[in-house]
């Protein structure tokens, strides 16, 4: 394989893979509280959760905002409220519409003032409730989705100091290290060179990918997360093993399908280029196979299993 020549035709591969890099699913509204003698905070917070599964966004920040009003300890509407402002800001961010640049500028103002309203009740929160380690998640999340990658690292630091056996911690401060090593393999105008200035950053993402899987061999958004990071590097065998991995994990996992083929894609066009005729078409039939279930599950997806929300901790009486 004439890796060099990969490096151009790789070069459209970022945009695509960027959705294989995945973080963990950010909780939905925490579990409904139990009922406590008709405590209207309660009340007021599972009225909340109710309308955020639902999907009615603002009416549920209203009355997490009624809890919170309610309460000075009320940490869970807090943290609630915080991801649906979270939520908003991405929402005002990618469906400007128009790639008029104005109003793309418009949208991503309006769209960090949800994001600094995010951070505030996350902050709020966790004076309330320092060791609650969700709220670490999602105010990372936050300062991630916002590019405050310093940020985002430190929170989930904290997280991991609270859960250093679970998965997730380690798999979306990995997200963080991958979207860093990107902005840096951005900045270089050759391939060669950038691969040369972000593989450092790209190793400690594939660091905590490894743990992630480690932890949990089945998580296969460790191993998604990986392998995209390996086809940033051109380790496209260790890619392509991940990839496998994932789909023996999960056979409808889309975001495998669609990496997959991506590399099958570049890799017949260097068979082309080095005269292997039969390879590229091997190649090419396997891109052609990834790609074709990547659509058919995007047209069908399976239906999902519900994940349970983290169980919010007791208050302190």
């Amino acid at each position: 394989m004439n890796t060099r020549r990969l490096l151009f035709r790789l070069a459209v591969l970022p945009a695509a893979l960027a959705l294989a890099i995945t973080i963990s699913a950010s909780a939905l509204a925490q579990k409904p509280k139990g009922k406590s003698g008709g405590d209207k905070v309660t009340e007021l917070f599972n009225e909340g959760v109710k309308l955020q599964n639902e999907g009615q966004v603002d009416a549920a920040i209203e009355k997490y905002t009624e809890a919170i009003n309610a309460s000075a300890k009320e940490y869970q509407s807090l943290a609630n409220r915080g991801g649906l402002y979270r939520a908003k800001g991405i929402e005002l961010r990618e469906n400007v519409g128009s790639n008029d640049p104005a109003l793309k500028a418009e949208a991503a103002a309006k769209a960090e003032e949800q994001f600094a309203l995010s951070v505030a009740d996350y902050d709020a929160a966790i004076k309330i409730s320092p060791t609650t380690d969700y709220l670490f998640l999602g105010r990372a999340a936050t300062q991630s989705t916002r590019g405050k990658y310093d940020l985002a690292l430190a929170d989930y630091d904290e997280y991991i100091k609270l859960k250093p056996n679970e998965a997730r911690g380690y798999n979306d401060r990995g997200t963080v290290y991958n979207e860093m090593a990107k902005v840096e393999k951005a900045s270089e105008k050759s391939p060669d060179a950038g691969i040369k200035k972000s593989a450092p950053t790209f190793d400690k993402a594939i660091a905590d990918f490894s743990k992630a899987v480690e932890l949990d061999p089945k998580y296969v958004l460790g191993y998604v997360n990986r392998a995209s990071c390996y086809t940033q590097l051109l380790k496209l065998e260790d890619a392509l093993a991940d990839f496998a991995k994932a789909l023996e994990i999960d056979p409808n996992y889309w975001r495998a399908y669609r990496g997959r083929s991506e590399i099958y894609r570049a890799l017949a066009d260097d068979a082309k280029r080095t005269g292997d005729s039969a390879k590229a078409a091997e190649y090419a039939a396997l891109q052609k196979q990834n790609y074709d279930k990547y659509i058919d599950i995007q047209s069908h997806p399976p239906v999902p299993t519900p994940t349970p929300a983290p169980t919010p901790a007791p208050k302190k009486k």
